[in-house]
């Protein structure tokens, strides 16, 4: 028999599966400009980020002083412990309720962010913080049906789970202590100046790329745990890129705990090359962490494309429970 076609039938088998996925659109007020070979752009991008800079910055330290003084509280809060830091990513699998309520039970702290509460099994254990910084995550009159479900789930899970401490962007505090109630939220500044800052610190504009468990590794690492670990930071983002028949830019979202969909984000890049621009930065960013604190963090997931941090040799469970 001729296997030639073989890898032919796998492609278009690949890309059946992928476009019979449930499928939704982002929602975007403005796309993506292509700036890696545009001196011009990157010029105009950087002079946007100091303007929004000196005008917000100081807006924001003046405006929302109780936001930053929750903040500076938590500096040094995690000395002499560890620290779980969470994303959504298919390796988040890898645990069970044991192994984390092992590691919470010996002092230690779990980060999770977004819709930590779709993994069903999982989220039975509450996480210590759990980061939000997408505004509309917690949007509850959102004209998007599924971001409103999603959303109102995530209100229910944080209404039986008080002891959460939620982590939001500083513009957002008062309005999520209205909800939430003040102790149980923190802000911290979510100013972008990347490519002109390389800071990491809550505190000040970030010189990385928005992303949200980039976020919760920065205040983990703020908070001077001894030991930081990340899982569910797979970053698979290069195998999950797609473009449709329409030519427009798709991705495989898969998380751990829910069913793979397609979101069609044809809204935000005019194509391949602006998204494959956005995965570069995620990439290159984490290196700003990796440079700072070195061996202090350490990724669990052993298949994990993020090979910015040391990828641990032992077992999870092991791990956990030290």
């Amino acid at each position: 028999m001729n296997n030639f076609n073989n890898p032919t039938d796998a492609y278009l088998e690949e890309h059946k599966r992928v476009f019979s996925l449930p499928r939704y659109s982002i929602p975007s007020s403005s796309k993506r400009v292509s700036i890696a070979f545009n001196i011009f752009s990157l010029i105009k991008r950087n002079i946007i980020s100091i303007l929004k800079y000196l005008y917000l910055y100081p807006k924001q330290l003046i405006i929302e002083r109780q936001g930053i003084r929750s903040l500076l509280k938590f500096k040094g809060i995690g000395n002499g412990r560890k620290v779980l830091v969470l994303g959504n990513g298919p390796s988040q699998g890898y645990l069970d309720l044991k192994s984390l309520k092992t590691f919470l039970d010996n002092g230690n702290d779990i980060i999770a962010v977004n819709y930590w509460n779709q993994n069903r099994t999982l989220s039975e254990i509450a996480p210590t913080y759990l980061v939000l910084s997408d505004p509309s995550t917690i949007q509850f009159n959102t004209s998007n049906t599924r971001k409103t479900d999603a959303n109102n789930d995530l209100c229910n899970y944080l209404e039986i789970n008080p002891t959460i401490i939620c982590f939001v962007p500083i513009d957002q505090f008062r309005k999520c202590s209205k909800y939430l109630g003040e102790n149980r939220v923190k802000g911290f500044i979510d100013i972008e100046c990347r490519g002109i800052s390389s800071n990491i610190s809550p505190l000040f504009p970030r010189g990385y790329v928005s992303m949200t468990l980039y976020k919760a590794l920065a205040i983990a690492c703020y908070a001077e745990y001894n030991d930081i670990y990340v899982l569910g930071m797979d970053n698979t983002y290069p195998r999950n890129i797609y473009c449709d028949p329409d030519g427009k830019v798709c991705n495989v979202e898969t998380h751990a705990g829910i069913q793979d969909y397609l979101s069609d984000q044809s809204t935000i890049y005019p194509g391949i090359p602006e998204a494959l621009e956005d995965v570069l930065a995620c990439f290159l960013d984490l290196r700003l962490f990796s440079k700072t604190y070195g061996k202090k963090i350490q990724n669990l997931d052993k298949y994990s494309l993020t090979d910015a941090f040391i990828k641990s040799k032992k077992n999870i469970d092991e791990v956990l429970s030290d």
